[in-house]
This record gives structure tokens, C-alpha cells and sequence, in this order.
């Protein structure tokens, strides 16, 4: 997968030479496959996975603070629109979390990478006593 990304980047080139595509400058769905692979390496398969949800923050953040502009000198306008939603989003919950009491807020920690790996081993193993040699060149386990 890695092997053909990169030939992909070194390639790329000709869709700009041919004028199919300007630039590959910003694409989310292009930015979203260099984590692609550490992904599968680390969760396994990619279920559930896709690019609907920067489609959605795309029609929210572009498509629907245009159509609040005048269409005349829209980036300025697009931005004080989305400041404002985001200050009304931050009242709101400043609200919510009030109404409630004002509780203390909780501390948050980053999740760890492999926090929820779990390791799962035979009770009764199809092979016994394999050398780590065996384990590299058999199962691929190159890092064991």
C-alpha cells in the first residue's frame, strides 16, 4: 500500500501536465491516505471508514457560510459568519453546562495509541516451541 502510494506522489505530476486536476494541494481524501496504512497496522481493517465526514464539514464550513455572504469579498465574510456560529456554540454550552449546576469540569486526557490493544493467544497452540527465527521468516513478524 505504502509502495504504491509513493509511486502515486511520483507520478502525479501528469494530471497537472494534462490539465485533468490544478494542484493536489488541501484534498482531505489525499491527505486522509497517509494514515491509511499505520491505521490498518495498528486497528486492522478499516470498517466504517470513510470521507463523509469532511464531506459534511465541508457543506458546513464552506458551502453553508458562502450562501450567509452578498457573494462580494466572500473569505472575510465566511470567517465572521463562522466565528459567530462558533461563539453561539460556546454560549450554548456554557448554558447547558449551568443549567446543570456549573460542575466542575473534568480533566481530560489524551487516549493512548495501543490502550485498547488486546491480545488474544490460544489455549492449546498448533505448534509448540518456534524460535524467534522461525516466527520472522514464517509469520512475517519482523518487530517481534
Amino acid at each position: 500500500m505504502q509502495d504504491t502510494l509513493d509511486r502515486f506522489h511520483q507520478n502525479k505530476q501528469i494530471f497537472i501536465d494534462l490539465d485533468i486536476c490544478g494542484h493536489f494541494d488541501n484534498i482531505p481524501k489525499l491527505h486522509f491516505l497517509e494514515h491509511y496504512l499505520d491505521t490498518i497496522i495498528l486497528y486492522g481493517t478499516t470498517d466504517n471508514y470513510n470521507t463523509e465526514y469532511t464531506e459534511r464539514l465541508h457543506i458546513y464550513l464552506a458551502k453553508d457560510a458562502y450562501h450567509a455572504t452578498n457573494h462580494k469579498d466572500e473569505f472575510s465574510q465566511m470567517t465572521i459568519w463562522l466565528e459567530r456560529k462558533e461563539k453561539i456554540y460556546h454560549h450554548e454550552k456554557y448554558i447547558a453546562w449551568q443549567l446543570v449546576g456549573a460542575p466542575p469540569p473534568t480533566q481530560w486526557h489524551p487516549p493512548a495509541v495501543l490502550k485498547h490493544a488486546h491480545l488474544q493467544m490460544m489455549k492449546h497452540p498448533s505448534r509448540n516451541a518456534i524460535s524467534l527465527d522461525h516466527i520472522v521468516r514464517d509469520y512475517g513478524a519482523s518487530y517481534f
